[in-house]
């Protein structure tokens, strides 16, 4: 397939239509304007399609409906129909940082070449609407102009917190879909974002790329909910978190939360050993869980 485009923004969106202006203002508003907007309504009841409709630009918007099914799967296939160079994740109460973020990618790109680098992505930061950095910022090099890491050795190894916005190349964010689990509406993006670890580089900047609303009514707020409803999507996270490249102890604390969630979904403990991505680890991880009890799972 031809690529058509320079960027494809995807916001999934549910019951959510009255702060999708928001989204198109700060598309509308770039400087680079070769974008697609790919909006995905998972089932609103609201009047999304009608809004989305509503806008005129010279840019297309495509609009998509299904079941309400999870923002995983709403971002599976937005991803599915994007045609670009670069696809970013734009949620329904966040925003593009200024008007000239696209070009500020697209430059870097041009610049340091992702491709030839074996980068997946552009990483930058996200502001509060305090204009306040989300999280710490990354370690970056002398000239304080950019690394080259990954996400689990960043995030995880690294220590570095906080909502982060990442540019994929578009080709390959494609080949890392997001698991869909029966019966369960969410999924940690940190699943995919992990994977891509194994095979991909990040380039990091210290450059603010999105403005964060965390809403009442959003996935932030209901992390516990989550928990308790998508208990097989945890159990993936924390067992495919239990290997290298994470350090020892992360293996660890993720082998014995992969055990206890298992267990609590009712597997066998010949099961989940079987299941296990980290064998070696099991009987320490085991022996920790039966100590440490309930409170040891931290999501």
């Amino acid at each position: 397939m031809k690529i058509m485009h320079k960027f494809s923004i995807i916001t999934a969106v549910y019951n959510r239509a009255h702060l999708l202006q928001n989204v198109y203002q700060s598309i509308v508003k770039q400087s680079i304007t070769d974008v697609e907007w790919i909006v995905v309504d998972d089932g609103s009841e609201d009047n999304c399609r009608e809004v989305v409709k509503s806008f005129k630009s010279s840019f297309p918007i495509i609009y998509l409906h299904q079941k309400n099914a999870g923002k995983h799967a709403a971002l599976n296939r937005g991803i599915t129909k994007s045609n670009s160079f670069f696809t970013v994740i734009i949620d329904s109460d966040d925003v593009l940082y200024n008007d000239d973020t696209l070009e500020t990618v697209w430059n870097l790109n041009n610049e340091l070449n992702l491709k030839k680098m074996n980068c997946s992505s552009i990483s930058g930061l996200c502001l509060d609407r305090k204009l306040e950095v989300i999280g710490n910022t990354f370690p970056l090099r002398k000239d304080n102009s950019f690394i080259v890491s990954d996400h689990i050795n960043m995030r995880f190894n690294k220590n570095i917190s906080g909502d982060k916005c990442e540019f994929f190349l578009t080709d390959v964010l494609k080949r890392y879909p997001f698991p869909l689990l029966k019966d369960e509406k969410f999924l940690t993006e940190a699943v995919v974002w992990n994977r891509i670890a194994h095979d991909y580089k990040t380039v990091y900047v210290n450059i603010p790329f999105k403005l964060v609303e965390y809403l009442q009514d959003g996935l932030s707020s209901k992390i516990d909910l989550l928990f308790t409803n998508n208990m097989r999507g945890y159990m993936l996270y924390f067992n495919e978190g239990s290997i290298r490249p994470f350090k020892i102890k992360l293996r660890l604390l993720h082998a014995m939360n992969y055990i206890k969630v298992a267990h609590h979904l009712g597997y066998s403990c010949l099961k989940i050993f079987i299941g296990a991505n980290n064998k070696l680890f099991f009987l320490p991880a085991l022996c920790l869980a039966i100590v440490r009890g309930k409170k040891s799972i931290n999501i």
